[in-house]
């Protein structure tokens, strides 16, 4: 069955996106791990990293349901959104 593009949500496809970006850039470093000096092993494993936050920060920002109790608190809601690979 096909999914047309414009039914995904846009958050949906930013997500799908990035977790690709991250997996094409871990693969590609991992081909020619010799020829890294640290800095160039810094830079792709921040790159990285960045990737991966990025994508926790959207899934989180999805997940919580800001509700305000009597006492001012926050609660998490119930609901839960992640995109799997």
């Amino acid at each position: 069955m096909a999914v047309r593009l414009a039914e995904i949500p846009l958050i949906e496809r930013v997500l799908i996106a990035l977790k690709k970006e991250q997996k094409e850039f871990a693969d590609s470093a991992m081909r020619s791990p010799a020829h890294r000096d640290a800095f160039e092993y810094g830079r792709v494993t921040g790159h990285y990293s960045g990737l991966m936050k990025a994508v926790e920060t959207i899934e989180m920002a999805l997940n919580v349901e800001s509700e305000d109790d009597d006492h001012g608190y926050n609660r998490r809601g119930e609901t839960s959104f992640i995109i799997r690979d």
